[in-house]
Parts: C-alpha cells; structure tokens; sequence
C-alpha cells in the first residue's frame, strides 16, 4: 500500500516479497542479492490471488478453496511471516477473486471471494463469515465479484456473457446487463461506488452506472 514493496505468486505456490527500491533503484546493489526476494514463504497450494489489506498484513488465495492471512510485521529479520488466520471455504475449487471493501458508514472491512459457483463476505476483522450465495455462473476459469462501497449489493460476472447485480442481504438479483462478447474476467465498483467497471475476454472494458437511470 505504500508501493514499497512488491508481492507475486503463482503456480508455484510460494509467496514472494521484493523490495523495490532494491529492485529498481539501489545501482550499487550485486545484482543476485537486488534481485531477491526479502519474504519467501511456502503455501499450501498454487496461489491464484494477493491482497494487502495493510502494509504488513497480505491475503494469500491458493487453488486449494483458502485465503490465508499473514502477518508479514517480522520479514525484515526473519524472511517469513506469521499465519494470522486461515479462510476456508469448504470446497476445493480454485479462488478465483479476492476484493477488499471498506464500507462507508461503519470503516468495517469485508472481504469478497469468488470460487466455484459461489460468492463469500468475511468481515476482515472479526473473521466471521457475513454471508454465503450460489450464483448463475461459474468462477472455475474467469469471473470475479466486488461488493458495493455502502454494503448494500455487490455485482458479479463469469462464465457467461452477463454482468449481475445482487441484493447483499437477500443474494437477490436486482440487475442483469449483457454488454460484452465474451466471458467476465473481473469487476470492481469505483471508490465512490457511482459506477462499475467490467473486464471481459473480449477485449473490453466496460464502466456501469450503479444506479442506472431509465429514460
């Protein structure tokens, strides 16, 4: 959050940390040591997303259906971390997305997953899972979900060509735009949560207005 560092990861299943101002700026550096990373640490399973959710606390999602949080406070000296908390979501597909979303009227932190056929809420803060809904679509390939500034709906997209609008209390479908060519690989609402952009397999970007107005 402070682009000081850098995390990557992958089919490989390790999490990595460089340090930027090693890797790009630090000329007098030996080139092996700039260019390794200062945290290495092992996961579970491959990883398919990163997240901060502070400068030293990240998000790890893996293909086993887990996010696990860690604490990175230690790394300077330690080149790990500490496993603050493990979500699960009891099945083994791959985590396809992970947002983070600070909702406007309490600072509350909630964490929305998309794997399998099935969207998850977890408050970041007390780790208790907020709520659970089975979609229209698939995550296994593409799609993502991101939950909406106010708290109050979340949209998401996938495997087919449709982008949903859902009611965050009920997982009622309040919306469904159809505006790309091919499947949705990602959604994310605007800070102020005015619109919505959608990236698709076709090529495109799409912006949304949150609350559509009819003629």
């Amino acid at each position: 959050q402070d682009s000081k560092r850098l995390a990557t990861g992958g089919k490989e299943a390790l999490l990595r940390v460089f340090d930027l101002a090693k890797l790009l700026l630090d000329k007098n550096a030996a080139t092996t040591e700039a260019k390794s990373p200062s945290v290495q640490i092992q996961q579970e399973a491959p990883i398919t997303k990163l997240a901060y959710t502070s400068l030293n606390v990240i998000l790890v999602a893996c293909a086993n259906g887990k996010i696990y949080q860690w604490d990175l406070t230690s790394s300077s000296t330690s080149g790990t971390g500490t496993l603050i908390h493990t979500f699960d979501t009891h099945q083994t597909s791959e985590i396809r997305d992970v947002d983070i979303t600070t909702i406007t009227s309490s600072g509350q932190q909630v964490m929305t997953v998309a794997a399998g056929t099935k969207v998850y809420f977890w408050d970041l803060t007390t780790k208790e899972l907020l709520k659970e809904y089975t979609m229209p679509i698939h995550f296994r390939e593409e799609g993502g979900a991101a939950l909406h500034p106010s708290g109050t709906k979340f949209v998401a997209g996938g495997s087919d060509l449709w982008i949903r609008v859902f009611d965050f209390q009920t997982g009622e479908e309040l919306e469904c735009h159809k505006g790309h060519h091919g499947p949705i690989r990602c959604v994310r609402y605007s800070p102020d949560g005015e619109v919505y952009a959608t990236g698709s397999e076709d090529g495109t970007i799409r912006l949304w207005k949150t609350d559509p107005v009819d003629p």
